[in-house]
C-alpha cells in the first residue's frame, strides 16, 4: 500500500474504499476497471478502455488538454466526464462549472477534484448540456463532445456518438455561445465532421458564426477516407458490432451505405476557437487546413 498512500494519501484511499471504487486484495489496493493517469500535470481516475466505458479518457481528451490555454475567471466545462478538462482549467480559473449528463460520474469527479486540491473551485452539475447553466455567462467555454459520425439507425456508445455528420452536440454549443460568453470570453472545442474531397461540411458552422456574431477559427489537422479499408471506419464498425450485438460485416455495410447516401467520402478532425465578434474581429469563420503537411489526427 506504500505507493498508493504516497500518491493518494490515507484519506484518499479511505474515500475510494467508502465509495466502493476500490477494495483491498491482500496487501494491494485494487481498482476494478479504473486507472489512475497523469494528465498535463493533474492526476485523475478514469475507466479502463472498453466499448461500454462511461468514465471515458481517450486521444481526444489529450488533444483538448494540449489546446486549453490558462484562463482566469469563470469556466464552463461541457461534456465534462470525470473532470478531465475542468481540472486543467481550475488550475488558474476562479471557478469551474462542469456539466455532464451521466449522473454516475459524480463519484469520480469528486475524487479527481479532491485528489488535485481543486474541490473548492469545481462544481459538477448533472444535466442535459446547456439546460444546467441557464442565464449564466462565462469567460471560457470548453467542450470535448461526442464527435464521431454515426448514422442514427446504428447503435453506438453515447460518449462517442456525434450523430450522422459528427456535429450534433457541437452545433448546439456554438448556437448558444453569444449568450454563454462574457464580452471578452472565448470557447475551445474539438470535433470531427464529414465532407467530400474538396472540403469539410463547415457551412453550418459558418452560418452560425454570422448569426451568433462570432469570430471562429477552425484548424483542420487531419482527414481520412470513409472507405472499407480505413482504420477509422473499421474501428467504428467494430464498436457498432460489439455494442449493438451485430455481425461485423453488417455493421460495416450499413455504415458505408449511410456515408454513400449522404454523399460524403472523408472525415475531417478540427480544433475550434471562438470569440464574440465585438471582442476579436469581424463575425465569420476562418479555416486553415494542414492535412496535406503530414500532420496527425489532432496535431499540426
Amino acid at each position: 500500500m506504500t505507493e498508493a498512500e504516497e500518491i493518494l494519501g490515507a484519506d484518499g484511499i479511505e474515500t475510494l474504499l467508502a465509495l466502493e471504487l476500490a477494495k483491498h486484495e491482500f496487501d494491494s489496493l485494487h481498482l476494478p476497471n479504473l486507472r489512475l493517469i497523469r494528465h498535463f500535470g493533474v492526476m485523475l481516475f478514469c475507466q479502463q478502455p472498453a466499448i461500454t466505458a462511461r468514465f471515458y479518457y481517450g486521444n481526444d481528451s489529450l488533444a483538448l488538454g494540449r489546446l486549453l490555454l490558462p484562463v482566469r475567471g469563470d469556466v464552463l466545462d461541457l461534456c465534462a466526464g470525470v473532470g478531465t478538462q475542468g481540472l486543467l482549467c481550475a488550475l488558474t480559473a476562479q471557478r469551474v462549472v462542469s456539466v455532464e449528463v451521466q449522473a454516475e460520474v459524480a463519484k469520480l469527479y469528486a475524487i479527481n477534484s479532491a485528489l488535485n486540491g481543486l474541490e473548492e473551485k469545481m462544481e459538477l452539475r448533472i444535466g442535459n448540456l446547456l439546460e444546467a447553466v441557464y442565464d449564466e455567462r462565462f469567460d471560457r467555454v470548453c467542450c470535448n463532445p461526442p464527435l464521431l459520425p454515426v448514422p442514427h439507425s446504428l447503435p453506438y456508445p453515447p460518449v462517442g456518438d456525434g450523430g450522422e455528420d459528427g456535429l450534433t452536440i457541437i452545433r448546439r454549443v456554438v448556437s448558444h455561445l453569444s449568450t454563454l460568453l462574457t464580452p471578452t470570453g472565448s470557447c475551445q472545442i474539438i470535433g470531427t465532421v464529414v465532407g467530400n474531397e474538396a472540403e469539410a461540411a463547415f457551412q453550418e458552422l459558418e452560418d452560425l458564426a454570422e448569426d451568433q456574431e462570432l469570430s471562429i477559427q477552425l484548424i483542420v489537422p487531419w482527414r481520412e477516407q470513409l472507405e472499407a479499408q480505413s482504420p477509422l471506419v473499421r474501428s467504428l464498425a467494430l464498436t457498432i458490432s460489439q455494442y449493438g450485438n451485430l455481425p461485423y460485416e453488417v455493421a460495416l455495410h450499413e455504415l458505408l451505405a449511410s456515408y454513400q447516401a449522404m454523399q460524403v467520402r472523408y472525415l475531417y478532425s478540427f480544433l475550434l476557437l471562438a470569440h464574440r465578434a465585438s471582442a476579436r474581429g469581424e463575425a465569420g469563420l476562418v479555416l486553415t487546413h494542414h492535412y496535406l503537411r503530414g500532420s496527425s489526427f489532432w496535431s499540426v
